[in-house]
């Protein structure tokens, strides 16, 4: 009978750790962001951190959907957990837009490295961004154009012309 228990006992923990191992092994290893930010006038930064990403595949095999997440700054401080960037599979960065006030302060790319212990913002900051931030998003028709109006010496954004301020 004792023996009989012990076999039950040890084919619980087995079953349990079989079973947690496999869910561990199906999720990507994070890496921690965690940073205190600050306005130019010395003041915490309060608002939000809005992060968007493309699908990339981490060094594990795991395939990371396209997605973004939004988290709350509060006080200056960041917190968040990413799948690490650096060594993805197609190469892969992280947008950020910082939002303050109803309206977005300030953008930067992030390259997030693996790591075992929280990086700061300085550490995952890059300014060599792989596909350059742009207002349009990219998209072009197909003559070539992509759409958008360009602000041109003595044109206003609608077509007419308009005239300045003559120098003397």
């Amino acid at each position: 009978m004792f023996a009989r228990n012990i076999i039950r006992i040890g084919a619980r923990f087995g079953v349990a750790c079989a079973l947690s191992s496999a869910l561990a092994w199906g999720q990507p290893a994070l890496t921690t962001i965690s940073d205190v930010l600050f306005k130019a006038d010395a003041a915490r930064f309060n608002g939000l951190a809005q992060i968007t990403w493309l699908s990339f595949d981490s060094v594990s095999g795991i395939s990371i959907a396209q997605q973004s997440t939004t988290v709350r700054i509060i006080d200056g401080n960041l917190f968040v957990r990413l799948a690490p960037t650096s060594n993805a599979t197609p190469l892969a960065q992280y947008l950020v837009l910082y939002e303050s006030d109803g309206k977005i302060q300030f953008q930067e790319t992030w390259n997030v490295t693996p790591s075992p212990t929280p990086l700061r913002v300085r550490d995952v900051r890059t300014s060599q961004p792989l596909f350059p931030i742009s207002g349009g998003g990219g998209r072009r028709r197909a003559d070539g154009d992509s759409g958008e109006r360009r602000n041109r010496p003595g044109r206003r954004l609608d077509g007419a012309r308009c005239e300045g301020p003559r120098l003397q």
